[in-house]
């Protein structure tokens, strides 16, 4: 989403203030997430070039207006499409000047090297907006079975090779092969966040409907 005019944003906390020159032949919204390019000056974070985030416009400038635009940091309400409460101090990253989102997550999955067991991980792993991003361990506990450990000693459900599991935003499915899974098997997921714009800050918390963001 781009804006065409004017927002309103509701801040959350007071922030820190600076002054840009906005780039010549920009314009620049109020209220609009903006950047600095290569030469210091500013312009809206979906125009090429932007290089650092510089904040949040208090004010607006039509094409050509040169006069200095103060940004504005803190924590603020932003709409983050798809958080949840497990992506709190996550990094946000804006894609336009009215767009933030989470950054693209990840998973794969590494077998232990010494397992007896010869069956691979045949779906996935996907991990969904609840997976916290590190690492998880799968270890089985039986030929069939496993349990599963999230980042921070969280146990999340056990579960049985042949199935789809899915738990904490983590999916996957193991199918067993020949030799049989034994006891002391595992495998490694990694859950990871990669970048998927400007970087602008973290996620700081969520209120009923709305996501607050400190900008940074």
């Amino acid at each position: 989403m781009t804006l065409s005019a004017n927002a309103k944003l509701r801040e959350r906390m007071s922030p820190a203030e600076f002054a840009y020159i906005p780039l010549a032949g920009e314009t620049i919204y109020e209220g609009g997430l903006v950047a600095l390019n290569a030469a210091g000056t500013l312009q809206r974070v979906q125009t090429a070039g932007s290089v650092a985030f510089a904040g949040i416009a208090d004010g607006a400038r039509a094409a050509g207006d040169l006069r200095p635009v103060r940004c504005r940091k803190g924590v603020w309400a932003l709409a983050v499409a798809a958080a949840v409460a497990s992506n709190v101090g996550q990094p946000v990253y804006a894609t336009a000047d009215a767009t933030a989102v989470l950054g693209a997550v990840t998973a794969s999955a590494v077998a232990g090297a010494a397992n007896t067991g010869a069956g691979t991980v045949t779906a996935g792993p996907t991990a969904g907006a609840a997976a916290i991003p590190g690492t998880y361990v799968l270890v089985f506990t039986g030929a069939t079975t496993f349990k599963v450990v999230g980042p921070g000693g969280i146990s999340l459900a056990a579960g049985a090779s042949l199935a789809a599991y899915s738990s904490g935003g983590l999916g996957f499915t193991i199918t067993a092969g020949s030799p049989a899974f034994v006891a002391g098997d595992y495998f490694v997921f990694t859950v990871a966040v990669a970048a998927g714009g400007l970087p602008i800050g973290t996620l700081a918390g969520i209120e009923g409907t709305q996501t607050f963001v400190k900008l940074g």
